[in-house]
């Protein structure tokens, strides 16, 4: 399972943002509620695909690498201070003592609160223009490398209740907007990493809304139970994801890895075992070393999946 951008992870197509609705970060509840149909090879699938999404956006939410953490995820932020079209944006940028909330460590960090309001501007896309409005607050932050051996950080995007919101439209060359290219994305919540050598370890609770001609939610973990990430030379999942597209209704997923995932140099799974649950319902992945896997329904009946049908869902969006 590939951590890079890809057709697979649709949600990046929301270029970003946050919780809807008036979302609560108490559980970044965003997404579809109750339970997803995991009977059949098509539903585990789909929940596979569904999955290369998240780990992608959980991996993108990092706050160290100073592109904007979960305020970035393939949005184009302004490259400084000005809002050349109107709106108005400040930064701060400090040391302080942050107590992390889900690892238990406090660590003095060096961090970059940006609050915007209707930040306006632009960027040339051939001989049409992207048009952004952004409203609310992003901060990231990264410490030193503590006494443990690790070095901590972390992102958020949202103040309390309210989200980070970002609205797009495409503008033709004489400056007038396209007709169907406008969406409003939100995101609220919170990504915290700590990294050393060889290990990356992530715990994630945030909410992504994206809506305009459709309307498409994910939410990733919550406060009380983040979403976990934890990659070595293997790959360990633990937590809750919630989603609804137009194609797909949705509801709460729960994803484990009973043993860890292990891919090969062109990043197909070749090994370890995945699970989904919803409801009672149960599936399992075990990857075989050749992209292939074993698939075990919630009856016990068990289906080969051909490694070319693992690498279409990866790589492709089925919701």
């Amino acid at each position: 399972m590939t951590l890079q951008r890809s057709g697979a992870a649709w949600l990046l197509a929301l270029a970003l943002a946050a919780c809807g609705g008036g979302g609560d970060t108490d559980d970044a509840g965003s997404g579809g509620g109750g339970s997803v149909p995991l009977q059949t090879k098509g539903d585990a699938l789909r929940e596979l695909s569904l999955l290369s999404g998240v780990v992608t956006v959980v991996a993108l939410s990092r706050g160290d690498t100073g592109t904007g953490g979960l305020a970035g995820i393939d949005i184009r932020l302004p490259t400084s201070e000005n809002c050349p079209q109107g709106g108005s944006t400040q930064t701060e940028e400090s040391v302080r003592t942050r107590s992390f909330e889900h690892y238990p460590t406090s660590q003095v960090v060096n961090f970059s609160r940006t609050r915007q309001d209707a930040c306006r501007y632009q960027f040339d896309n051939g001989n049409q223009k992207d048009s952004f409005t952004n409203s609310g607050v992003f901060e990231t932050g990264v410490g030193p490398l503590a006494g443990d051996g690790y070095i901590y950080s972390y992102s958020s995007a949202g103040e309390g209740a309210t989200p980070y919101t970002s609205g797009y439209q495409r503008l033709d060359s004489q400056g007038a907007p396209v007709a169907g290219t406008a969406y409003t994305s939100e995101v609220v919540g919170l990504s915290e990493l700590r990294r050393r050598d060889g290990e990356e370890d992530f715990r994630a609770a945030f909410a992504i809304v994206r809506s305009g001609n459709v309307r498409r939610e994910l939410g990733i973990g919550r406060a009380d139970a983040p979403f976990r990430l934890n990659r070595t030379n293997n790959l360990s999942l633990d937590g809750e994801y919630r989603y609804s597209t137009p194609r797909c209704a949705g509801g709460t997923v729960q994803v484990s890895t009973p043993n860890p995932l292990s891919t090969a140099q062109n990043g197909a799974l070749n090994g370890g075992t995945l699970r989904f649950q919803s409801d009672g319902l149960d599936v399992r992945f075990t990857f075989q070393l050749d992209g292939s896997a074993v698939l075990q329904l919630g009856d016990g009946s068990t289906e080969a999946v051909p490694a070319n049908e693992i690498d279409f869902v990866v790589r492709n969006s089925v919701c």
